[in-house]
C-alpha cells in the first residue's frame, strides 16, 4: 500500500496482483492528510486494511477498516466495515498498527495512547472498546497462535503487554525487553521475537513471557 496517496493493492505469493493498485475508496467527506497505516491478511486470505485520516484537520482522527476478499479482482468494490471518528486512537501524526483475531475482531494500537482499541463488526453497528495497558508508546500489535491473546510492543517503556481475548492484561504483564522495541514476530511454537532499535538486539521470549 501507499501511505498518503491512499492507494492499495493485494498481491498473492506468486507476485500476481489480485487487486490492482487503485485509489482507496473515499466517500464524502474527502479524506485529507490520510495514511494507510497497516494491512493484515488473515488465515482465510482476507485482507484487512487500516486507514487513519483527519478529514477536517481538527486533530480528531477518522479510522477506516476495509475488508478485501481473496477474489477481490472479480468481486464488487472492497467492503468498508468501519468508518468513524475515534478520538481514543490518537492523532493524525501517529502510525497505528492492526491485528485481527480468530473471531475477526480488529485490534488497533496507537503510539500516543496507553490503550488498545478493539473493533467488533456487528449488527446494527460496530462495537468499539478501549483497553488500558501498563505500557507506553505501543507501536506494534500481533495476535498469538491461539488466535485470541494479543501482544503489544511498547517502545517508550521497553516492554511487551499481553492481553487476553476479553481485553484484560495478564497479571504478569508487562514483560521487559530491550531498549526501544519496534517490531514483533512469532514462530511456530508461539515464541516471541522482538527487535530493539536502541540496544541493537533481538529479545526472545516464550509464549508465557519468559526471556529465553
Amino acid at each position: 500500500y501507499s501511505g498518503r496517496d491512499l492507494y492499495y493493492g493485494v498481491m498473492n505469493g506468486l507476485g500476481q496482483w489480485l487487486i490492482d493498485p487503485t485509489p482507496f475508496p473515499s466517500p464524502p467527506p474527502p479524506h485529507r492528510n490520510g495514511n494507510v497505516d497497516d494491512l493484515v491478511v488473515d488465515g482465510a486470505g482476507v485482507a484487512h486494511i487500516l486507514t487513519h485520516t483527519d478529514p477536517d484537520s481538527n486533530w480528531t482522527p477518522r479510522v477506516r477498516l476495509t475488508k478485501v476478499d481473496p477474489d477481490g479482482a472479480a468481486s464488487a468494490a472492497p467492503r468498508v466495515l468501519f468508518d468513524q471518528m475515534l478520538s481514543q486512537t490518537g492523532s493524525r501524526s501517529s502510525h497505528a498498527t492492526l491485528a485481527v483475531d480468530s473471531q475477526g475482531r480488529a485490534w488497533i494500537s496507537e503510539p500516543t495512547h496507553q490503550s488498545v482499541t478493539r473493533i467488533t463488526i456487528s449488527t446494527p453497528s460496530p462495537i468499539v472498546e478501549s483497553f488500558p495497558i501498563r505500557g507506553m508508546g505501543p507501536t506494534m500489535i500481533v495476535v498469538d497462535l491461539n488466535g485470541s491473546d494479543v501482544w503489544v510492543v511498547n517502545s517508550q517503556s521497553n516492554n511487551l503487554t499481553k492481553l487476553d481475548s476479553l481485553g484484560a492484561e495478564y497479571p504478569t504483564s508487562p514483560y521487559t525487553v530491550g531498549n526501544q522495541p519496534r517490531s514483533i514476530s512469532l514462530d511456530a511454537l508461539g515464541n516471541i521475537f522482538v527487535t530493539n532499535f536502541a540496544s541493537e538486539t533481538v529479545s526472545r521470549l516464550s509464549r508465557n513471557g519468559q526471556l529465553l
